[in-house]
């Protein structure tokens, strides 16, 4: 993938800049320079915003996820130098698989079949060995009863949940990721990151029947309660559930689409099938 970064300066320090070179570098968590540029841009008077600079940034093959930081830097022949960083998630380019056994909702259909083939309509789940529902659904209930594997969905949409500042508290303050197999391969970093902010909703309220504290994955702190976003737990009935609560993992972003793989190549019997991610 090619991502054209443009870049802006806001220029307040003590004097104008002559000579100035713009130079930038996307760099892997393990410290690899993934792409990396750098433009002379001139003289740079004091002042406000402008763009000092655009460079297309092509992404290279990635075997594994990483937390990747493009950093900037701008120097001249005549005042300090000046920079900044942002930090990305980087994914392997994905290959869509067979999730054979695989039911799921009617209404979740449209946002999954372009990902996962040979899923089995909602009227067959009977025949699955894992069916994705919609949370507190009459499916959901009744795959439950059958024993089968769940992945319960809820809170998908909506606004993001948060809001920055002790004076805006709300229902998402702070979170913990527990390193869970579920996990492998999810760049995250224990804690919910503003790279967490486009799919982060609003959790479940705990506690949630049938969770245990050794059950939950991801877990959140509001003002007045702790809220569930991931779990996995027996069902009761033979099978296990798996809890994926205000993440919107339906939306078509890689980090939305890595969580829910992950919870149905839980369930996926032929290990095959797995290694195909």
């Amino acid at each position: 993938e090619t991502l054209r970064a443009r870049f802006y300066f806001a220029h307040y320090g003590a004097a104008d800049l002559h000579g100035a070179a713009l130079a930038w570098r996307l760099t892997a968590a393990d410290g690899r320079v993934l792409a990396s540029g750098e433009k002379g841009i001139g003289a740079q008077p004091v002042g406000g915003v402008r763009q000092v600079g655009a460079d297309d940034i092509v992404i290279p093959e990635l075997k594994a996820a990483t937390k990747a930081t493009l950093s900037a830097k701008i120097t001249s022949k005549t005042a300090e130098a000046f920079s900044n960083s942002w930090d990305y998630w980087l994914f392997p380019k994905r290959r869509p698989f067979a999730a054979d056994g695989v039911a799921c909702a009617d209404e979740l259909r449209p946002y999954l079949e372009g990902r996962y083939g040979n899923l089995v309509q909602e009227s067959g789940w009977r025949s699955a060995h894992t069916v994705i529902a919609i949370r507190d659904s009459a499916l959901e209930a009744e795959a439950l009863a059958g024993g089968k594997n769940v992945i319960s969905l809820s809170g998908q949409f909506g606004k993001p949940n948060i809001l920055l500042g002790w004076w805006w508290m709300g229902s998402q303050m702070g979170s913990v990721l527990n390193d869970h197999p579920w996990l492998d391969g999810f760049p995250h970093e224990g804690v919910f990151s503003p790279l967490f902010f486009r799919i982060a909703k609003g959790g479940l309220k705990l506690p949630v029947a049938g969770v245990s504290e050794k059950d939950i994955v991801m877990v959140g702190e509001g003002a007045e309660a702790c809220y569930l976003y991931l779990a996995e737990a027996e069902s009761g009935k033979g099978g296990r559930i798996c809890h994926i609560a205000g993440l919107d993992v339906l939306t078509d972003t890689p980090e939305g689409t890595t969580i829910l793989d992950g919870a149905i190549t839980r369930f996926l019997p032929n290990l095959a099938l797995r290694a195909r991610l």
